[in-house]
């Protein structure tokens, strides 16, 4: 869904089932008020707003990954920064990846579902609590990979 206003107006987005993710849920959860009240103006950054609306329209993955982002990524790493390890940890998938929300779990949009799945396993195996999820039509239905 499209979120506009202060996230209150919600406008579904159809789009096809093809964008697989890793989701890496940190072992540390960041309070919201608190990364919103470390939030600078500096840490805004021009987003395509309309752009990544119609990649994940069109299922266009590196459309997608061009334009995420999350401008309450470096307030989260000044209030939580016991979740600099995961976000390093996505990083090192080598794929667009972003903070969700205010803090705590991340996400990597993998080329396939294939990948997602091995790339899920080896940050288990590092002691992640890893799972792979599907950002398309069936994103209601979050497939669990291996849970801890």
């Amino acid at each position: 869904a499209r979120a506009r206003g202060r996230g209150e107006l919600l406008e579904p987005i159809d789009m096809p089932d093809t964008l697989p993710l890793v989701l890496v849920l940190s072992p540390v959860s960041c309070a919201t008020a608190r990364v919103y009240a470390e939030w600078r103006t500096e840490d805004a950054r021009p987003r395509d707003v309309e752009g990544l609306a119609a990649a994940l329209v069109s299922g266009d993955r590196d459309g997608v990954g061009r334009r995420l982002g999350n401008d309450l990524l470096d307030a989260c790493l000044r209030v939580c920064p016991e979740i600099g390890p995961a976000v390093e940890a996505v990083k090192s998938l080598s794929w667009p990846w972003s903070l969700t929300g205010s803090g705590g779990a991340l996400f990597a949009l993998a080329p396939d579902p294939r990948a997602a799945e091995v790339a899920a396993k080896r940050l288990q195996k590092d002691g992640w609590n890893a799972r792979v999820a599907n950002a398309g039509l069936g994103a209601a239905q979050v497939p669990r990979s291996g849970v801890r």
